[in-house]
């Protein structure tokens, strides 16, 4: 028979076994979750080469954006114009373009994660303006004495509206908005200039 302090006694060993059992499996988790990682992570180093020349290989050739930023890149929102989610014929998501790792893929669930986590649907359609209206770009004020020095250095140079609007805003949230309705922006830059395509060319 054993006394209450007995029963006690046998009752904290109890938990202390099971304590430890507990931080034992807890342990193991957090290893085989730092071992996960450090997989990922090593094999990201050994692929760093070929993640960016995956990613990059459409302009592999140049290296950075073009001067023509518009000829690539979307006007009238974020990132590249080739990358894009779609929903096709059988209501799947899929992801343009072949810049990414996500491109090409087909992503059967992300319709009802969409509409269940925000309410929304897919079938409520905004179309964004399609083209920039250049003639409800303000004119560009220029210094013609500026124009013709600038000229003889030989830097190249835009006053055009396509070149100076996409300069003329960030990329938040209400400005990506106000290009896709087709809003005006009140400063737009008068010009754009590339120095630093004339120093690589000379220095």
């Amino acid at each position: 028979m054993l006394t209450s302090d007995s029963c006690l006694s046998l009752h904290k060993h109890g938990s202390s076994m099971a304590s430890d059992s507990n931080s034992s499996e807890s342990q193991r988790i957090a290893q085989q979750r730092l071992r996960i990682i450090a997989g990922h992570l090593q094999k990201h180093k050994d692929d760093d080469s070929g993640t960016i020349a995956t990613e990059c290989k459409a302009e592999a050739n140049k290296g950075t954006v073009p001067r023509k930023r518009q000829e690539i890149m979307k006007w009238n929102g974020w990132g590249y114009s080739d990358s894009k989610f779609l929903f096709n014929k059988k209501g799947q998501a899929e992801f343009t373009g072949k810049r990414y790792r996500l491109s090409g893929m087909v992503l059967p669930s992300l319709q009802d994660w969409f509409e269940n986590t925000f309410g929304a649907s897919v079938n409520h359609k905004s179309p964004a303006t399609p083209a920039l209206n250049a003639s409800a770009v303000p004119p560009a004020s220029l210094n013609e004495a500026f124009v013709e020095d600038l000229k003889a250095t030989g830097i190249p140079f835009s006053h055009e509206a396509e070149d100076r609007v996409f300069r003329a805003h960030g990329h938040c949230l209400h400005e990506i908005f106000a290009l896709r309705e087709g809003k005006k922006f009140e400063r737009v830059p008068d010009m754009v200039v590339w120095p630093s395509e004339f120093l690589r060319h000379y220095y």
